[in-house]
C-alpha cells in the first residue's frame, strides 16, 4: 500500500506484487480536508484535530479495503512555515502511527527525489513527469474522479508502491512469503 500524506490532500494507493515481483494497481484514491468554514466556534487547532479524525477515518476505511503487508510512505516534507509543517506533520504521523499498528506489516519511506528517481529515471522530474511515467507504466490505470490538481496526491502514493517493490527488504519480504506458501 501506498501512502502520500499530509493534511489538506493525501493520497492512497493498493498495489499486488507477485511472487515474480510484478506490481499490479489495485486502486488510487484521493483524500482531503477542508477548514471548517465557522470553526464550528472552535479554535484552529481544535479544527485541526477534527482534520485530523477525518484523515483517520478516510485511511482506516481504505486499508480496511486490502490486506497490507507492506505500507510504503512518501517521507514526511519539510516547509518552512511552521503551521504548515505542525499540519503535515499531524497527517503523516497519524496515518503512520494506524499502519505500523497492523501487525506483521513492513513500514518504509522514500523521499519525493527517490520516488522520482525510481518511477521517471530523473530525481529532478515534475509531478506531470511522474503521472505520465506511471501512466505508460500501468496501461489501463483506474484514476480517480478528482480534479488534475489533487491527481498529484495518488498518484505519489503509487509510485510509493513501485518504490517499494523495487525494495531489497521488500524483495527479502516477498522471497519469505514464497518460500512459506510453497
Amino acid at each position: 500500500m501506498g501512502v502520500d500524506p499530509g493534511f489538506k490532500h493525501l493520497g492512497f494507493s493498493a498495489a499486488l506484487l507477485s511472487f515474480d515481483l510484478e506490481l499490479t494497481p489495485l486502486e488510487m484514491v484521493y483524500s482531503g480536508t477542508t477548514k471548517s468554514a465557522a470553526k464550528l466556534g472552535l479554535r484552529a487547532k481544535s479544527d485541526d484535530m477534527r482534520r485530523l479524525s477525518v484523515i483517520r477515518d478516510e485511511f482506516l476505511s481504505f486499508i480496511s479495503s486490502w490486506s497490507a503487508d507492506v505500507y510504503a510512505f512518501e517521507e514526511c516534507p519539510t516547509v518552512r512555515n511552521s503551521s504548515s509543517s505542525r499540519k503535515i506533520a499531524l497527517g503523516w504521523g497519524g496515518c503512520y502511527c494506524l499502519a505500523t499498528r497492523r501487525e506483521g506489516a513492513l513500514t518504509v519511506e522514500y523521499s519525493p527525489q527517490h520516488l522520482k528517481k525510481v518511477v521517471t529515471g530523473n530525481n529532478q522530474a515534475s509531478k506531470q513527469d511522474v503521472q505520465q511515467a506511471l501512466r505508460a507504466r500501468f496501461p489501463g490505470l483506474q484514476e480517480p474522479d478528482v480534479a488534475k490538481s489533487k491527481l498529484e496526491h495518488p498518484f505519489d502514493a503509487l509510485a510509493a508502491c513501485v518504490a517499494a517493490a523495487e525494495d531489497d527488504s521488500v524483495k527479502a519480504l516477498v522471497a519469505v512469503v514464497r518460500r512459506t506458501s510453497a
